[in-house]
């Protein structure tokens, strides 16, 4: 139980870090905004890794 309130600590500690240096990160402006040509290139991977996966036959159970 002990370790378990630790973990928890440690996490809500670590949850609450990110979110400030997310708002000092847009405070700045230091977060990193892709362009529309690389937003298109990654949509067009996604499309293909889920067809891919949709495709590929499940191994053989030989």
């Amino acid at each position: 139980m002990n370790v378990l309130f630790t973990y928890g600590v440690i996490f809500l500690i670590l949850f609450i870090l990110e979110l400030a240096y997310f708002k000092v990160a847009d405070r700045f402006n230091i977060i990193d905004n892709l362009d529309n040509r690389t937003r298109l290139i990654s949509n067009i991977k996604k499309q293909y890794l889920f067809l891919i996966l949709l495709i590929r036959k499940p191994p053989c159970g030989r």
